[in-house]
């Protein structure tokens, strides 16, 4: 099949009238190069709840993305629309009640983040039972936070000792 991800930076355009005509530009060759999968990551993004408080251009958008997948469920064409989100409470009902199957991830338990935690420290260097120690301390420690949060902290951490260490080379750099 052929994937066609699509981001809303794509398809939210500046200028009034472009973006229904990025959707059906973007439906078109789903349908031309079927069987394909249009993905929307955060669909919540564009697809919130509507209110009175919507614009023109912003139900315009939710109301045109509606109508292209009412048109696949009624035409049978082999294009798949899979769209994901963090906020599921968020997601028109509309659109929700447009996808066949939802699917939730709970977050990952203690043996699941000691699991990521172990596979972002693997490269870290030092002993295998300081590693395993420091990996289900921080697995403990980071209850309630997904694989997404831990790689954030890793990347921060590295970041810190990275600047440590440059600092200190720094300032021995000056003292010599």
């Amino acid at each position: 099949a052929t994937f066609i991800n699509v981001a809303l930076s794509v398809i939210e355009d500046k200028y009034f009238g472009e973006t229904p005509k990025i959707l059906r530009a973007l439906f078109h060759v789903a349908r031309e190069r079927a069987p394909s999968i249009l993905f929307f990551d955060e669909i919540d993004g564009c697809m919130r709840h509507r209110s009175n408080d919507d614009s023109s251009s912003t139900y315009g958008v939710k109301t045109e993305l509606l109508l292209h997948m009412d048109a696949l469920a009624r035409d049978h064409t082999a294009v798949y629309v899979l769209a994901c989100t963090n906020h599921v409470q968020l997601i028109d009902r509309a659109m929700a009640r447009r996808f066949e199957r939802r699917h939730t991830f709970d977050l990952p338990d203690a043996q699941g983040r000691a699991s990521i935690l172990h596979t972002l420290l693997r490269e870290e260097g030092g002993s295998q039972t300081a590693t395993t120690a420091l990996v289900q301390r921080l697995a403990c420690a980071t209850r309630g936070r997904s694989g997404s949060d831990l790689a954030d902290m890793h990347r921060v951490a590295c970041s810190r000792r990275r600047d440590r260490c440059l600092r200190r080379i720094a300032l021995e750099q000056v003292s010599s």
